[in-house]
């Protein structure tokens, strides 16, 4: 009896600092923070005859012939691909950005490459550049 008194009274203590506040924190970055990247990657693809024809129509306008059934399925592997490299990326670049500019400063980057992100996705369509979407992934994926 006298070692399991122990172990339930080391058990307690180890939880003596934890707060509701501190355990959702944690629970919403962890689940938020998966949700994200798995909603990014999966949101490609209900557009995916959308982009698959943009790509198609640009590479028509550049090259005067439709691109190959398998190009455009490179470049929209690419184009959905492209996000996990960037979030490898982002991952690496994490502690090197707290260090360098502090939580905040870190923050305010942070919204700079969405902005970013954003502004390129957006103009690709006007620039006919299929470009211009996979670099917006990309920093996308770095901000992620």
């Amino acid at each position: 009896i006298s070692v399991l008194s122990v172990n339930l009274w080391c058990l307690c203590c180890s939880f003596q600092g934890l707060t509701l506040t501190l355990v959702l924190a944690v629970l919403s970055s962890a689940v938020g923070s998966a949700f994200h990247h798995g909603y990014h990657l999966g949101v490609v693809n209900s557009p995916q005859q959308v982009l698959e024809d943009f790509i198609n129509s640009t590479f028509t306008e550049r090259f005067g012939e439709p691109a190959s059934e398998a190009t455009v399925t490179l470049v929209f592997s690419v184009f959905v691909a492209v996000f996990c490299v960037g979030g490898m990326m982002g991952g690496l670049l994490t502690a090197c950005v707290a260090d360098r500019f502090g939580r905040r400063g870190g923050l305010l980057l942070n919204s700079g490459l969405v902005f970013a992100a954003a502004l390129l996705m957006t103009l690709s369509k006007g620039a006919a550049s299929y470009e211009l979407l996979v670099l917006g992934r990309l920093i996308a994926g770095i901000n992620a």
